[in-house]
């Protein structure tokens, strides 16, 4: 299955009963293989880090945090889906998906 249309493609031509267990074991598989291997990829708050911080600042960095706030894999299923794309390969290899996603 091409990775890149998600379950869309499970939802539109698997039998209902089958969808709800698949989801489930594509979760657990991702909790005990590879969400544990997932690295913080930092965000505009690190940039901060060689300024003058004041209490702005801070909050802001706070706020902002890493890109592991949200589960890779969530976001990588609520991410939109490309249809152009056609080649599973090239489009994970791109430098924005293994920038996303790079424990997936």
């Amino acid at each position: 299955i091409h990775l890149q249309c998600k379950w869309d493609y499970i939802d539109n031509n698997w039998p209902e009963d089958w969808r709800a267990a698949c989801r489930k074991q594509m979760l657990d598989f991702w909790t005990k293989e590879y969400k544990s291997t997932a690295i913080a990829v930092p965000t505009q708050a690190s940039d901060l880090a060689n300024q003058v911080k004041n209490s702005f600042h801070l909050w802001t960095q706070q706020k902002k945090g890493t890109s592991l706030d949200q589960d890779e894999y969530t976001k990588y299923l609520l991410a939109p889906i490309v249809p152009e794309v056609t080649d599973p390969r090239s489009w994970w290899l791109e430098p924005t998906q293994k920038k996303s996603y790079p424990a997936l």
